[in-house]
């Protein structure tokens, strides 16, 4: 069995090329634009399995530096209203508490030696503050507006590398399973067929059985 070129022309070649796609025989416009063939499933689908890898690349990276921007959760951390209670009933307890008002977090140093980190809300900072400083519990806030700037780029920035990505994937998809239909008032001059048969006769028998019979088509080789 061989592969043999056939080419078809006609005045509306959009449902020629539609018959010949539900046959099977994949065609080339005139242009050199590759017609959407059964190929284009598994070229689709190759496009994924080759995307997957930078997605789920994408994907961690975002989950890491969400970690890094906001407060750290410490599995034996207690609760801001846990916090609340141990400034106003054990204040002595406390060494020094440092206050991140750009990652809203609060970084507790006891006088045991440990150290807990836990967020707060930041409409809170103001009555925090007061409330460190009545209960003599030694309060160091550190200037915002340093970090922010870079903070939200680091927020965003995996979510852009993602959106990124996924034009990418999406123009490669759009490669690889042979490229859009044409629009309407640019239907192509002549259709290139691709048929495997076992001989020239065979061929042209079978895209002309293909080929809608309401229409006149020329094929020719």
């Amino acid at each position: 069995m061989a592969r043999f070129e056939l080419t078809i022309e006609g005045d509306d070649l959009g449902p020629a090329r539609a018959a010949l796609d539900r046959a099977g025989i994949p065609t080339i416009s005139s242009g050199g634009d590759p017609v959407t063939s059964p190929r284009g499933g598994r070229a689709m689908r190759g496009c994924f399995r080759s995307a997957f890898f930078p997605i789920l690349l994408v994907i961690v990276i975002a989950f890491f530096v969400q970690r890094l921007v906001g407060p750290a959760e410490e599995e034996n951390a207690p609760s801001y209203d846990q916090f609340l209670a141990q400034v106003e009933n054990a204040p002595a307890t406390i060494d020094r508490v440092t206050l991140d008002p750009d990652k809203t977090a609060i970084e507790v140093e006891q006088r045991n030696g440990d150290e807990y980190e836990l967020g707060y809300p930041p409409s809170a900072e103001e009555l925090l503050v007061g409330t460190l400083r009545r209960q003599r519990v030694e309060t160091v806030v550190e200037q915002s507006g340093g970090s922010s700037l870079l903070s939200l780029i680091a927020y965003l920035l995996p979510f852009l590398l993602f959106l990124a990505f996924w034009l990418f994937v999406m123009k490669r998809m759009e490669r690889r399973s042979g490229g859009a239909t044409p629009s309407a008032g640019q239907a192509p001059q002549s259709l290139e067929a691709m048929v495997d048969a076992d001989s020239a006769e065979g061929a042209e028998q079978r895209v002309r059985t293909a080929l809608p019979a309401d229409r006149a088509y020329r094929v020719v080789f």
